[in-house]
């Protein structure tokens, strides 16, 4: 076996003739007379069946000492049953990360504003005038935060800011607009991996987080959501109430939507996607139809009812041809989760507090819309799902869904439904 030096190296001429050396090294001339250091080792692991074959350098970019030293390395993880290539891939990918979360804590506000500004400038999606509007209300609202990394503005940072100046008299309208102005911001920030939530998301005035004086939450975490989905799931009786109450949960609904729901608007069978119309609750809406798919976590809501139908309701009360079931309140004292009562819970930063006082039909209505939030869904979705949307026509038979759509708004259903269930 010849050593491997650099005469041997030099006297290599001839294609294809190769010069053994130390750790399964050698040196080969290949077709275009460049010499290359190559590498054979057999690893040591049930995992890899044939040996490890690479380049590791060419001479003189690499001389032999190099190429000793790297061939070293390599049988070392060979020895440990570790494949090189793998070994660098890992190491690569943990470096990005490194970078990465570098990248993160250096972003401050300021730079990722420009950085904003300029995208939206160069898509000619903001005008001059809107740009300047929305800097200065930053300014005034947060312009300490400017030279503050952006990962470090959490939400109870977010959270009482937005306090400070929502209830000082005559600047609610302004703290909404800095709300706004910065969830796009952030959300485009999230994009880009500069941070990894977005705390403006739960910044939703139609949830009502916040309130001046005493602050409460007045909607229920998933756990708690959960118990009344799995009580009226897993009970033996049929009782229409509680039943009413399980598919204000999982749709985001007005009571009055519900309890005037019909049986000849609801289609569980010859459909492709089960669904039921109701009629939006609201004035100025009264003329306007929408659908909500039926989705299989809440047909056991209309298999049950179907058992007891009495009229043309699908949660009729006692009194023949009336919806309104007069003992709905009843249901929601029974229904009450007792984690509500237990002061030893504490999710808003406050101690010894109840976090609803009165759970009713609005409370589920703000409980749908927070699950949808955290699952990253934008408010417009989250409206068009529930029939609150303003850009609804006047004359829309299903709502603005076409059976395309339907199917769509399934997995949005299917998702807040599983976060409960």
């Amino acid at each position: 076996m010849k050593v491997l030096n650099l005469k041997n190296l030099k006297n290599c001429r001839n294609v294809g003739t190769t010069l053994f050396g130390n750790y399964g090294l050698k040196a080969i001339k290949i077709p275009s007379g460049k010499t290359v250091f190559r590498i054979q080792k057999r690893i040591k692991s049930s995992n890899y069946l044939s040996p490890f074959n690479g380049t590791i350098g060419s001479f003189p970019e690499m001389s032999i000492k190099e190429a000793e030293l790297e061939a070293l390395r390599i049988c070392a993880l060979c020895d440990k049953g570790i494949h090189p290539r793998e070994h660098e891939r890992e190491k690569r990918n943990k470096e990005l990360s490194f970078i990465k979360e570098r990248k993160k804590q250096v972003q401050t506000l300021s730079e990722v504003l420009e950085k904003y500004v300029a995208n939206k400038r160069l898509q000619q999606q903001n005008s001059e005038s809107y740009i300047r509007e929305r800097d200065n209300c930053l300014k005034a609202i947060c312009s300490d935060w400017f030279n503050e990394p952006i990962i470090n503005i959490s939400f109870p940072k977010v959270e009482e800011r937005f306090n400070k100046v929502a209830y000082r008299k005559g600047t609610l309208g302004r703290a909404k607009s800095w709300a706004r102005y910065m969830k796009a911001i952030f959300e485009w920030a999230k994009q880009r991996s500069y941070i990894d939530n977005n705390p403006f998301t739960r910044l939703k005035a139609e949830v009502k987080t916040f309130q001046s004086g005493k602050r409460e939450n007045n909607y229920l975490l998933p756990e708690e959501a959960r118990y009344i989905y799995n009580k009226v799931k897993h009970s033996n009786k049929i009782n229409v109430g509680h039943n009413a109450i399980a598919l204000l949960l999982t749709t985001g609904l007005r009571k009055s939507e519900v309890l005037t729901l019909k049986w000849e608007n609801v289609f569980l069978s010859d459909v492709a996607i089960p669904y039921f119309i109701f009629d939006l609750g609201t004035r100025k809406q009264k003329h306007i139809r929408y659908a909500v798919p039926i989705v299989p976590k809440m047909k056991f809501i209309f298999d049950r009812m179907k058992t007891v139908r009495r009229n043309e309701y699908v949660f009729p009360s006692r009194k023949i041809n009336y919806c309104h079931y007069e003992r709905l309140d009843a249901s929601f004292k029974f229904l009450r989760p007792p984690q509500l009562d237990n002061p030893k819970i504490n999710t808003t930063g406050l101690v010894n507090e109840k976090r609803v006082e009165e759970l009713s039909a609005i409370t589920l209505r703000r409980t749908w819309t927070q699950l949808g939030l955290e699952l990253g869904y934008d408010t417009n979705i989250l409206n068009v799902l529930s029939g609150r949307s303003k850009n609804l026509g006047t004359k829309t038979a299903l709502g603005s869904y076409t059976s395309a759509n339907l199917k769509m708004a399934v997995s949005f259903y299917e998702q807040i439904i599983d976060r409960i269930s």
